[in-house]
């Protein structure tokens, strides 16, 4: 990675002829760095409109909500909650339309119409939901159960020894 830093101020005097030159080679090349530093060295994968999932719209009196999972090729969905006229990321939010069920988003540029009657989570997103939180739950009760036996363990061996365990 390249560092930015400004150039050291030259003097008036020797700004003339060829110092000129090598300021501005140096500024060119600074520029050229910054300018490789700040293109992406992947291109960002393009989701499918399958990737996008309404799971939800409100409509209140001041605002319109909609309530958006984005599923990436790699890691867990990602939800949002936004406004109309609101972004997050690369995510925009362009239109609510509560009374049809209908919210258009704008994802890096590439604008889409989702539905509640077509883009909802479907039985399995929901069951693949109930799953992980579940299996979630289950992995802090045992950590739970295990920090509770661990400092049962130091309780007892941080008793005297002449005195007997009670029971």
């Amino acid at each position: 990675m390249t560092s930015i830093y400004p150039a050291p101020a030259l003097p008036p005097s020797t700004c003339g002829g060829g110092n000129a030159i090598l300021l501005l080679v140096l500024l060119l090349s600074l520029l050229s760095a910054w300018a490789q530093e700040s293109t992406p060295s992947s291109p960002v994968p393009q989701l499918l409109p399958s990737d996008y999932k309404l799971t939800g719209i409100a409509s209140l009196p001041s605002s319109k909500w909609a309530f958006i999972t984005v599923r990436a090729a790699a890691g867990a969905p990602v939800h949002y909650a936004l406004k109309q006229g609101h972004r997050q990321g690369t995510l925009e939010v362009v239109e609510v339309d509560a009374k049809a069920g209908r919210v258009k988003i704008r994802d890096a540029g590439t604008e889409l119409t989702l539905t509640l009657n077509k883009d909802a989570p479907t039985q399995a997103d929901v069951a693949e939901k109930k799953f992980t939180e579940d299996h979630t739950r289950a992995h802090e009760e045992r950590e739970r159960k295990e920090r509770e036996r661990t400092e049962r363990e130091r309780q007892e061996t941080a008793r005297p020894a002449d005195k007997s365990p009670r029971e």
